[in-house]
């Protein structure tokens, strides 16, 4: 049975550099990772950390005067990918959000490869594609909470 529990910043660098720096120990810190209501989630099976998700409180122009959480280095083990554990730490968020914070918009900078996920989960494209160096193409996705 897959778990999902909030852990600190460390537990999520193994996955950050492996899935989403392609191994290569480079830009995965986050401006925020230690910011006192950032949030950090892991997915455990067998008490083996194979998901994470950062939720960051962090403003974005597109959205003035409005409290706004991003949400930043979600990674799921390649071996288990497509099985649902995105879902659930997408899930596990807007619970945490929900719990004792007040905020309106969840948004974060989607991978192209990951849009139609996002949209599954009710985020909507905000603008045109981008590009984030040494990553890739991106759209500003958001979710009204």
């Amino acid at each position: 049975m897959i778990t999902i529990k909030e852990i600190n910043v460390e537990k999520t660098y193994p996955l950050r550099i492996e899935i989403l720096r392609n191994g290569i120990p480079e830009n995965y810190h986050f401006v925020g990772d230690k910011h006192k209501e950032t949030i950090h989630l892991g997915a455990f099976l067998d008490n083996k950390c194979i998901g994470i998700v950062t939720l960051i409180p962090n403003s974005h122009k597109t959205f003035p005067n409005v409290s706004t959480y991003q949400l930043r280095g979600m990674a799921v083990d390649k071996s288990l990918q497509k099985q649902g554990i995105g879902k659930l730490l997408i899930d596990a968020s807007f619970r945490f959000l929900k719990e004792g914070r007040k905020y309106e918009i969840l948004w974060c900078n989607a991978r192209i490869i990951a849009v139609e996920f996002y949209k599954k989960m009710g985020f909507s494209i905000k603008g045109n594609k981008f590009q984030i160096p040494k990553v890739g193409s991106h759209f500003l996705m958001y979710k009204v909470l």
